[in-house]
């Protein structure tokens, strides 16, 4: 069973002081919708750049959730983080083949 957390780090540009950790698992189906919303309101904050003349508006959003993801990783068990990049990599090689290929390396 994995390590039981009272507190969760943040990056600083997101929260400046550790967050209490959920008391409680959230449910499969609440977790599937907390993904569904983020998803939208990561689209909502794409439109809204692209309306302000930001031509990349929506890998922009995704790519900043999903580097704050891994930061929050990394703050919170450097193990974790490289494991979660090295599973990302195999997934965008399954995904898209024709890629260009991945930087390997050491981590940290």
């Amino acid at each position: 069973m994995p390590d039981s957390r009272a507190t969760i780090a943040f990056p600083q540009n997101v929260a400046t002081d550790p967050v209490d950790a959920l008391q409680r698992v959230p449910a499969l189906a609440e977790l599937n919708d907390l993904q569904v919303q983020l998803v939208l309101t990561m689209y909502a904050r794409a439109d809204q750049s692209r309306v302000n003349g930001q031509e990349d508006a929506v890998p922009s959003q995704f790519l900043r959730v999903i580097v704050t993801l891994i930061d929050v990783l990394e703050l919170n068990g450097v193990d974790d983080a490289p494991r979660c990049m090295d599973e990302l990599k195999k997934i965008i090689r399954a995904i898209y083949p024709e890629a260009p290929s991945l930087a390997t390396g050491n981590h940290h």
